[in-house]
């Protein structure tokens, strides 16, 4: 998310050359002079400059810190008094340490020009990407099935996400209704493939209810996603779990902190039993990856 917020009033040249000098009005996605304006990294924000000059205007310059992202001279022997123009900027994972951006105006007054200016503090919100996370199935004894979103891809057994109950967000379960399941820790589900065990969720602390939407999405819509996109994707409608999931399923979820991310199926891997042969789902586990929005 960008937020641009307002430095100060718009300053003027202290020694002006005769005569009003230049306004400048700054729009930011449709809203004049903001305070602050949410966008996203990878999606564009759409600023508009109006600027008018009773003796004529000069030049428009616009920076980031000391790079000049947009320059607007005057065409040589012409007086314009007013110009209106729209600039875009794409926020990059790079500005997340945070901008200053300029705008300077100057007229055409002579022997000495006026200046106006404005300065906006960006601040930039971004997304991450957590790879190959493997989660074990319900009766896998290899691989945890519990997942903390906020932990940098950390991967619990039941055990130990009884005692971390709190920190919990996905849990994974193949069974024999619902199939391959992203599900919260608070889905029912959950705690019927897990009613054997002492450390079965109803036992916890903490229930956490994260909230899941199937998508139609390709991956090469997760490949492309942006913070923004992965924010329209959540409602408040979504469910408390993802069932009968393939290879190439895209999963939106939104967390119980409100995180957002959106999660792509890898693969689906299963066990077979030694002496049966027999596929054992629940013995099995699934690769995922997530984009999440910080």
């Amino acid at each position: 998310m960008i937020f641009l917020n307002s430095c100060g009033d718009t300053t003027e040249d202290p020694t002006p050359g005769g005569g009003a000098a230049p306004e400048i009005t700054v729009t930011v996605d449709g809203e004049e002079d903001p305070d602050s304006v949410a966008a996203f990294v990878g999606d564009s924000i759409e600023v508009e400059v109006n600027i008018t000059s009773a003796v004529g205007f000069n030049y428009l310059s616009v920076k980031k810190g000391s790079t000049e992202l947009f320059r607007k001279n005057k065409v040589s022997g012409t007086t314009v008094t007013s110009y209106d123009t729209t600039f875009y900027y794409v926020p990059t994972e790079a500005d997340t340490n945070g901008i200053v951006m300029n705008f300077e105006v100057a007229d055409d007054n002579t022997p000495t020009a006026q200046t106006v200016t404005s300065s906006f503090v960006v601040t930039v919100t971004g997304m991450r990407t957590q790879t190959a996370v493997l989660l074990g199935g319900n009766q896998n004894t290899t691989y945890g099935s519990f997942y903390d979103v906020d932990g940098g891809g950390k991967v619990y057994k039941i055990a130990d996400a009884k005692a971390n109950s709190a920190m919990i967000d996905i849990v994974y379960f193949y069974g024999p209704t619902n199939l391959a399941t992203l599900a919260a820790p608070d889905d029912e589900s959950v705690d019927v493939v897990y009613v054997n065990s002492p450390s079965r969720p109803s036992t916890w602390d903490t229930q956490n209810s994260t909230k899941f939407v199937k998508t139609d999405l390709a991956m090469a819509d997760f490949d492309a996603a942006t913070a923004g996109t992965i924010n329209a994707t959540i409602t408040e409608s979504g469910d408390s779990k993802a069932n009968e999931l393939a290879e190439g399923d895209v999963v939106a979820f939104e967390t119980a902190d409100g995180q957002k991310g959106w999660i792509y199926v890898n693969s689906i891997d299963t066990e077979r039993d030694p002496t049966t042969g027999q596929q054992e789902y629940d013995n099995g586990s699934i690769t995922i990856t997530l984009k999440i929005v910080n």
